[in-house]
């Protein structure tokens, strides 16, 4: 009898301890079931992206327009989905729009842009709704915060606003001293562009370079005076460099 008692008390204290370690690893489950699925470098994030950078020399400056340098520009703002594959592997989503300028150099004794007169200021003004899809690679240590990475990508957009802005001054007796001219929409632009990029970074903070493949400007086009007559255009910069400021959301 002693022994049925002693049989009794021992199974009910190994049940017991099955039950609780049971309910340990349940719990355990749980948790990690509600472990935050979006943050830094956890499985989404989003971001805002601001960047200004600017057009470098062209690859053939005698196939391109001459330009002045730090006023040729691209300023661009967008939203970017980071989703990860692992810890140090992301994949990388993004709706940008770019504000391009390109300010035609006048001091050049050949001319190059489409009517070869000169102006006080000549720009091109060409915006982009913009969207690009790449891979960052984060670098050395990871962790509940944004470290060192490098972002590969494709990029490819549409232009909304296509314009030129001509600028003249006029001395003399004449009603108006200066005069600016906008034309919209011209027939000079191709309707869609595209390049590749790359990114370096730490935290907030990166340096980009990015390569146009496609041209902004037609090859050709019809003379306005002449329409018997064709204008060969040439090409735009296509290597840009500047810096990016991403901002987690």
């Amino acid at each position: 009898m002693k022994r049925t008692y002693t049989s009794v008390i021992v199974l009910w204290l190994l049940i017991t301890k099955l039950v609780a370690q049971i309910g340990v690893i349940d719990e355990d489950v749980l948790n990690k079931q509600k472990e935050p699925q979006y943050g830094l470098n956890r499985k989404l994030l989003f971001l805002i992206r601001a960047s200004f950078s600017v057009y470098v020399l062209p690859l053939k400056p005698a196939d391109s327009i001459s330009f002045e340098f730090f006023s040729s520009n691209q300023k661009g703002a967008g939203l970017y989905l980071k989703s990860s594959i692992s810890r140090h592997v992301n994949l990388l989503f993004a709706l940008e729009y770019f504000m391009n300028t390109f300010s035609v150099s006048q001091k050049t004794p050949d001319k190059k842009f489409v009517y070869m007169v000169k102006h006080q200021e000549e720009m091109l003004i060409i915006d982009y709704l913009v969207g690009s899809a790449g891979i960052r690679f984060n670098i050395g240590r990871t962790g509940d915060f944004i470290g060192n990475y490098l972002d590969v990508y494709v990029i490819g957009g549409i232009p909304l606003v296509k314009k030129v802005i001509i600028k003249d001054s006029y001395g003399g007796n004449v009603p108006f001293k200066k005069l600016r001219s906008d034309y919209y929409n011209l027939n000079w632009y191709n309707d869609f562009y595209y390049g590749l990029g790359l990114r370096v970074g730490r935290k907030s903070l990166a340096v980009n370079v990015e390569y146009r493949l496609s041209r902004i400007l037609k090859n050709s086009i019809m003379s306005i005076y002449d329409p018997s007559a064709v204008l060969y255009l040439p090409d735009l910069p296509h290597l840009l460099a500047g810096i990016t400021l991403l901002f987690p959301l």
